[in-house]
């Protein structure tokens, strides 16, 4: 079991979390790029914590850091992050505080994530 705090960074553009699409059957689905960057998330949360995480109420700081001012919504980074930590970090996202912060063009791109 890793000890808090844990700090990751998920390299690459940040990615806000897409509405879900409805299908031609009308079942609902989650859009495939939102899907791979929730994956990517939850990779790098095991990655850095060297296994499973104890599921408890956390603190979740998500610093985003874009190339160029037009950047996704962080609000909607933040939420996919949650989203993807949900049931890894902790049982329910709705026992974790959050915190949102971005840059712009001070580091590579990517998402660093904090959870104490």
């Amino acid at each position: 079991m890793t000890t808090l705090p844990l700090t990751f960074v998920v390299p690459g553009p940040p990615r806000g979390k897409e509405r879900p699409r409805k299908g031609k059957y009308g079942n609902f689905y989650t859009p495939p790029k939102t899907h791979a960057a929730e994956l990517a998330v939850a990779m790098a949360c095991l990655k850095a914590a060297g296994g499973k995480l104890s599921l408890q109420a956390i603190h979740v700081k998500v610093h985003c850091h874009f190339a160029t001012h037009r950047h996704p919504d962080c609000d909607n980074i933040l939420k996919l992050t949650l989203d993807a930590l949900e049931g890894l970090a902790y049982a329910n996202d709705r026992h974790v505080s959050s915190e949102v912060s971005f840059d712009v063009g001070q580091h590579p791109e990517g998402i660093e994530v904090t959870l104490s």
